[in-house]
């Protein structure tokens, strides 16, 4: 079977639906069958417009003519804990994924604790560390912890890359020593700059990345989170591990036991 590519994490200048259609034909040529548009929450922007949902909307009916597979995805970058709940609490539900980036120990603490919280997002700063208890809570659990190339590409200095790129070798090493689940996305607000799966692939086996991780990192992990979480939106998932069938497969089901 042909592996689904997605970049988990795309962002966009302004809400504008002529930059929704960009985007999709520039996601199609490069070859990727999903991808996601973020709404980022942040200490200048935070609440969810209509506008901005009204935006989501559009891309998915232009993602599917184009037969690309369209994930809504809340990205909330606050440094207190408290704020981050009342943002899962009103709109947890109306997002397929929800990340937190880790920008302090006590948002990185409680983002591998809350199940409300799908995705990690890796941020290069010394204040970005998991701990012993972190590390359970994440692989217990099934989170993801993210890594973004655009946090290389917005380097100002061949010291702040080298710095980063230290950063990213420790914990992508440390991530895969753990058997912690990883996702490769690009984070780059202009769709132009957008790489390929193929360059990304390439560049993270050259920071020490196996390819099979890499590429299970740009496609069946993210599946996979997706497919559960649409299951939960639609109820289909009232718990981890137990789902509730449709009619059609639970008549299957019961004819293979009879």
């Amino acid at each position: 079977m042909t592996k689904q590519y997605y970049d988990l994490y795309v962002r966009v200048p302004e809400f504008d639906m002529n930059i929704c259609e960009e985007v999709v034909r520039l996601i199609k040529q490069k070859r990727y069958s999903g991808f996601s548009i973020a709404i980022q929450i942040n200490p200048s922007f935070t609440r969810v417009t209509r506008s901005q949902m009204n935006f989501l909307e559009y891309c998915a009916k232009v993602a599917e003519h184009y037969g690309l597979d369209f994930v809504k995805r809340l990205d909330i970058r606050l440094k207190r804990v408290g704020a981050i709940k009342r943002f899962l609490q009103r709109y947890r539900r109306k997002f397929e994924v929800v990340s937190v980036l880790g920008l302090n120990r006590e948002v990185i603490s409680f983002s591998s604790r809350d199940n409300r919280i799908d995705i990690i997002t890796f941020y290069p700063s010394k204040n970005f560390k998991l701990l012993k208890g972190d590390i359970e809570y994440i692989r217990n659990s099934g989170k993801h912890v993210e890594f973004l190339i655009n946090y290389l590409r917005e380097c100002k200095s061949n010291e702040q890359l080298a710095y980063r790129l230290g950063l990213y070798r420790k914990n992508l090493e440390l991530i895969e020593r753990k058997k912690i689940i990883p996702t490769f996305s690009s984070g780059i607000i202009y769709p132009e700059f957008i790489p390929d799966f193929l360059s990304v692939i390439d560049f993270y086996e050259m920071l020490g990345v196996k390819r099979e991780t890499i590429i299970r990192g740009l496609s069946d992990y993210i599946k996979a989170l997706i497919d559960k979480n649409r299951k939960k939106i639609m109820g289909k998932m009232v718990s981890p591990g137990v789902e509730v069938l449709d009619d059609e497969r639970e008549k299957k089901i019961c004819d293979n036991l009879s």
